[in-house]
C-alpha cells in the first residue's frame, strides 16, 4: 500500500533545535487555541510540519478506520480505502481530492485504481511542497489554493473525495457551493467527517471543546449537526445517496491506539508535549460526536 512505501518522517533534530521548536510551537499553539476567528488551517499544518503525527512510514493526519487495521498508517489507509468505496470510484473516474494534506490518500486512490491524473487541492503551501516531492512519481497533481474558490472549471469531475477536511474550510457552505460548480451532473461528493450530536454538556466541556476547535481551527459555522449540513446540500441540488456511521470503529480504536502509540519513545521524542497531553487524555469533543462517511450527488 502506499502508506507503507515510502520513508519514515522527518527525523528529530538535536535536542538544543528541538527545544527552540517546541517553544515555538508552543506559542503557535496557545495563538491557535484563543484566536477569535477560526478557518486557518494553513496555520494549524505549517505549525505541525511533518513531525507531529503517530504516524509508522505514512504522513497521514485523520483519525483512521480500525476495523481490521492494527497500525496508524493501517487504519489511516483503510479510511480511504472505505471513502473511495462508499463513493463507488472506479477506473477512468476524474477526481479531486480536496485539503490533500501531504497527498497520502492520493497517492493510495493512484494505486487503487486507474485514473486519470487526480487532482490535489490544499491551501497549505508547506504541505504541497512535501507532497509533490514525495509522489512526483505518481499521476497527481498537487495544486495550491482554496476550497472556498476553487481554481478548476464546471464539471470537471466525476468525483470530489473530502477525507476529514471540510470541518476545517472556512465556510463549509461555499465550499459544497464550489463542489456543485465543479463536479459534473451525476457526479459525486463523498465526505468523511465529524459531526457534533446534540447532547447538553457542561459550560466546563463547552470551553474545553471552544479551545480544542481553535487548536485545529475549526469554525463555529462548521461545528453543526449532521441534519443541517444534509439540510444544506439538499438545498444546494444535492441528493442523497447513502450515509454511513463509523463511529464505533474511529473514536475509540484511535483513542485507544493514541494512548499506546504516545508510550514510544521516538514518537514521544518528535511529538509537541501538548499534542501527547491531548492524544493521551479523554477526547471529550469527539465523544459527543458522530464520524459518517456522507455520499451525495449532482443531480
Amino acid at each position: 500500500m502506499a502508506a507503507n512505501s515510502n520513508p519514515s518522517p522527518t527525523p528529530t533534530p538535536p535536542s538544543s533545535g528541538r527545544s527552540w521548536r517546541q517553544f515555538k510551537e508552543t506559542i503557535s499553539l496557545l495563538i491557535l487555541a484563543f484566536r477569535p476567528r477560526r478557518g486557518r488551517a494553513d496555520l494549524v499544518y505549517n505549525m505541525l510540519g511533518t513531525h507531529n503525527n503517530l504516524a509508522e512510514k505514512s504522513l497521514f493526519l485523520n483519525l483512521g478506520y480500525w476495523e481490521h487495521a492494527k497500525t496508524y498508517d493501517e487504519a489511516c489507509t483503510a479510511l480511504a480505502e472505505e471513502l473511495a468505496k462508499d463513493a463507488r470510484i472506479k477506473d477512468g473516474d476524474v477526481i479531486l481530492d480536496a485539503g490533500c494534506g501531504f497527498g497520502e490518500a492520493s497517492a493510495f486512490w493512484s494505486h487503487k485504481y486507474k485514473l486519470p491524473k487526480i487532482r490535489a487541492l490544499n491551501i497549505t503551501k508547506s504541505q504541497l511542497d512535501v507532497a509533490r516531492e514525495r509522489w512526483k512519481a505518481l499521476n497527481v497533481e498537487f495544486v495550491e489554493g482554496s476550497a472556498m474558490e476553487m481554481p478548476f472549471g464546471a464539471n470537471e469531475f466525476d468525483a470530489l473525495l473530502a477525507l476529514e477536511s471540510s470541518f476545517h474550510f472556512p465556510d463549509r457552505l461555499q465550499f459544497f457551493r464550489e463542489a456543485m460548480r465543479v463536479i459534473k451532473p451525476g457526479g459525486t461528493l463523498a465526505i468523511a467527517d465529524f459531526f457534533p450530536l446534540k447532547q447538553k454538556v457542561a459550560l466546563s466541556q463547552r470551553v474545553k471543546e471552544w479551545i480544542g476547535r481553535g487548536l485545529w481551527q475549526i469554525p463555529n459555522a462548521n461545528w453543526v449537526g449532521l441534519d443541517k449540513v444534509q439540510g444544506q446540500l439538499q438545498e444546494l441540488g444535492f441528493e442523497a445517496v447513502s450515509l454511513r456511521d463509523i463511529s464505533p470503529h474511529v473514536f475509540r480504536p484511535f483513542k485507544t491506539f493514541a494512548q499506546k502509540r504516545i508510550q514510544d519513545p521516538v514518537i514521544a521524542e518528535r511529538v509537541h508535549p501538548m499534542l501527547l497531553k491531548a492524544w493521551g487524555g479523554p477526547h471529550s469533543g469527539l465523544e459527543r460526536s458522530q464520524y459518517v462517511i456522507l455520499i451525495v450527488k449532482k443531480k
